[in-house]
């Protein structure tokens, strides 16, 4: 049997992942002391790996279950360790932290607690390259006021994206519920997946007649069900 992906924790993109969880020991060490501009550039250093590890597990299909749920947490370290120094500098990202903070708490509760799988989407990514620029600018715009302009002009749009992700992976969430209880009630009800599999044929033939004749198995769906309800024991 071929060995699954998920079982192998010590890869190149696992690696890659605690090398930017490495990182921010220094930039946080420089921002505690006060030097807000190296810590700055620690933190590029660490944001700039963010997407290399993700691409490299699925180019080499090393892809886990690990890794999914390391990188996740990793971020979350990250930005729940950079953003109370930064809210120093600037106040108004307490907004963003607040919204970072309700995603966090919501992928937790679907993940941890009802135990459904993670989900990814293109406006979480944007989402995070977002406050990856907002935060690199809160450290940095002591160097120049153009930083500042941009630090400040970061701060709304991330906020609406995250506001965005938020109503997203809400929605996902309340999906993901309502499968188990159909799946549930589907499964505690056999007339019940006579029904759905009946449905499935008859619509198959009114979108495409001819592909029942390349599948002749399935015209036996609702003759082969129906006699699994009538010799139930």
């Amino acid at each position: 049997m071929k060995k699954q992906h998920d079982e192998k924790i010590l890869n190149v993109p696992n690696m890659i992942t605690a090398t930017r969880l490495l990182l921010m020991i220094p930039c946080i060490g420089f921002g505690i002391t006060g030097n807000i501009p190296l810590a700055g550039i620690y933190f590029i250093l660490a944001a700039s790996t963010d997407g290399i590890d993700g691409f490299v597990a699925r180019h080499f299909n090393q892809v886990t279950k690990f890794g999914a749920k390391f990188d996740a947490v990793v971020d979350k370290v990250i930005m729940f360790g950079v953003i109370p120094m930064v809210i120093v500098e600037s106040p108004l990202i307490m907004i963003n932290l607040l919204y970072e903070l309700a995603i966090a708490c919501l992928n937790g509760y679907s993940h941890q607690i009802k135990k459904n799988q993670p989900h990814t989407s293109q406006l979480g990514r944007k989402k995070q390259i977002l406050l990856c620029i907002l935060l690199a600018s809160g450290y940095l715009k002591s160097i120049s006021p153009i930083i500042t302009i941009i630090s400040n002009l970061f701060i709304p749009i991330t906020a609406i994206v995250q506001h965005q992700t938020f109503r997203d992976y809400l929605n996902t969430y309340k999906e993901d519920e309502e499968k188990k209880k159909e799946l549930e009630v589907t499964n505690s009800n056999p007339q019940k997946i006579v029904e759905q599999e009946t449905h499935q044929l008859n619509h198959v033939k009114e979108i495409n007649p001819l592909k029942m004749e390349q599948y002749p198995e399935k015209q036996k769906v609702k003759t082969i069900g129906a006699k699994k309800i009538n010799h139930r024991p």
